[in-house]
């Protein structure tokens, strides 16, 4: 069998044009990849909150009242630099957790979350960045007016 009909929109299509589900006989999902992508779609748009449950619970086995409680408890803000914005495309704060344990440690705000993540999401990333920062910081700056003329109210 190299097709079959979409429950959906009643078209045959060849079996590539739908979604793997190893629970179904021929081991593809009943409704082609457009009309499960359009129901899909549809559903997050009617039910945003739920779709936000469904991650919490998927990623990190929280539900949003447990999620709102632990914001409550940072006072509404980043529990790293208390930022009271969230920053990125989501409008949330990221829930920052364990990677191998898995265990919740607070949540950030994006930049928080991506720089604590780049510096390898441990304690020594952080200790390396910090020293660096803390060598240069008694260092004089190097002025680059001949490289980049724009910068001259920075070497003055």
């Amino acid at each position: 069998m190299d097709s079959k009909t979409c429950t959906k929109c009643g078209e045959r299509k060849s079996l590539e044009l739908f979604y793997r589900e190893p629970r179904h006989k021929d081991g593809r999902q009943s409704r082609c990849k457009v009309c499960h992508n359009a129901s899909t779609k549809a559903w997050k748009a009617a039910n945003p909150e739920n779709g936000r449950e469904m991650r919490l619970r998927k990623a990190h086995g929280i539900t949003i009242q447990q999620y709102d409680d632990l914001l409550a408890s940072q006072n509404g803000r980043c529990a790293c630099c208390g930022t009271d914005t969230p920053g990125g495309s989501s409008g949330w704060f990221h829930v920052d957790h364990d990677h191998e344990s898995g265990g919740i440690r607070g949540l950030l705000c994006g930049a928080c979350n991506m720089a604590i993540g780049l510096l390898g999401d441990n304690i020594e990333g952080v200790a390396r960045a910090m020293s660096y920062l803390t060598l240069v910081q008694s260092r004089s700056t190097v002025c680059v007016t001949a490289k980049n003329p724009r910068r001259k109210d920075k070497c003055q």
